[in-house]
């Protein structure tokens, strides 16, 4: 049995078979204030065949220190930092003490960076707002002492002043929620990172690539939020496992193969346009894609009637028709090299996959078109 200092979560002999299971025992039994540092929530999501295929991938960069039941008790390698995950076929939640920016980095980052079946449960800027606005609508008296907030220079969201500038604000101070309000409508600003706090409740900040960290109290918070974040992500997940990569024999040349991908999809609620596409190449980069091929083309128009069904001109149409671009890009993610192509068919953006396209890749694309492109979007599958 580890030390005491080392099992934070005073896990002791206990067997935890559901998340909702660890959460009483944490509220009951561990006591957050004594706790040597923070303790950090981080969401994740898999694409193992098993829990036990999950389990073995973790030690290239963990050691296995004990396992009660689901939850497994880990030693970073690299560093002697522990952390606890809850065993899960989807979306596992880890558990540390360890600093963000001086373990994290060589321990967590660097395992999920390293395995193509286990990403982060990215939460984009969207998200983030709805986050946002559920806590302080759930909690009249919260502050929000500290925020980050973005804007990227083709954001749809309004702003009055300047609109097609890129800005990013830091903000400290009692008044965040009132000063954010004020930013957002001013700049049109949407947060990257958030901090919230009730007096003798709770203290926890959250940021898009998903870790919660928590400073006193505010586990049923954070753990509600990461439960809205799965249940999102389910959706996403679900149409990302109707899409498939193989290689098939090539009758025609021996000892040759031949590639075939199946997509899924993101529907918009109008197609891509030219400005999505500038979009695209100007802000693709900050979710860790660069972009190997880019292929823009315009069908030609057709020949429709003069006038339509009510007598009305054709000519609105036809600009519609000719502002609709084709699009195919391959985007080459900046951590594994995987490669993905994204196409797009009518009022939806076909993904497809390569043989090292990872889940992390995928869901981050989800993320960036939510973000950039259509905060509506839905995930679908390809019949």
């Amino acid at each position: 049995m580890p030390n005491s200092d080392f099992d934070f979560l005073n896990a002791g002999d206990r067997d935890f078979y559901s998340l909702e299971e660890v959460t009483e025992h944490i509220k009951e039994t561990a006591t957050l204030s004594e706790i040597d540092g923070d303790l950090s929530v981080i969401g994740s999501i898999c694409d193992f065949d098993s829990s036990e295929e999950l389990v073995e991938s973790t030690q290239s960069h963990f050691h296995i220190e004990e396992r009660h039941g689901n939850l497994l008790l880990l030693n970073a390698k690299a560093l002697d930092v522990p952390y606890y995950v809850f065993l899960s076929d989807e979306f596992p939640i880890w558990f540390t003490t360890g600093r963000k920016t001086e373990d994290m980095p060589e321990s967590i980052d660097a395992y999920l960076k390293s395995e193509r079946k286990i990403g982060r449960m990215w939460i984009s800027k969207t998200q983030m707002e709805n986050l946002r606005q559920r806590i302080v609508n759930r909690y009249s008296d919260v502050l929000m002492p500290y925020f980050t907030a973005s804007r990227s220079q083709h954001s749809e969201i309004s702003a009055k002043r300047r609109p097609r500038f890129e800005r990013t604000f830091q903000y400290y101070g009692k008044d965040g929620l009132e000063t954010f309000n004020e930013i957002k409508y001013e700049y049109g600003v949407l947060p990257t990172n958030l901090k919230f706090q009730k007096s003798n409740e709770f203290k926890f900040r959250v940021t898009t690539r998903g870790v919660f960290t928590i400073k006193n109290g505010g586990l049923p918070e954070v753990l509600s939020v990461i439960q809205d974040s799965i249940e999102r992500l389910k959706e996403v997940k679900d149409a990302i496992d109707t899409s498939g990569f193989k290689r098939t024999k090539n009758k025609f040349a021996s000892g040759q193969t031949i590639p075939e991908s199946h997509p899924w999809a993101v529907q918009l609620e109008s197609a891509v346009t030219q400005a999505d596409i500038e979009r695209l190449e100007e802000e693709i980069q900050e979710w860790e894609f660069n972009i190997g091929e880019l292929d823009i083309s315009f069908s030609e128009e057709p020949e429709p009637p003069d006038v339509n069904f009510d007598g009305e001109s054709l000519q609105q149409q036809q600009l519609v028709e000719r502002s609709s671009p084709h699009l195919k890009a391959e985007l080459i993610d900046e951590r594994s090299y995987g490669k993905t192509v994204l196409r797009t068919h009518e009022d939806a953006i076909r993904i497809y996959p390569r043989e090292d396209t990872g889940i992390d890749q995928s869901i981050r694309l989800f993320e960036f078109i939510s973000d950039q492109i259509d905060a509506n979007a839905r995930p679908t599958r390809v019949s």
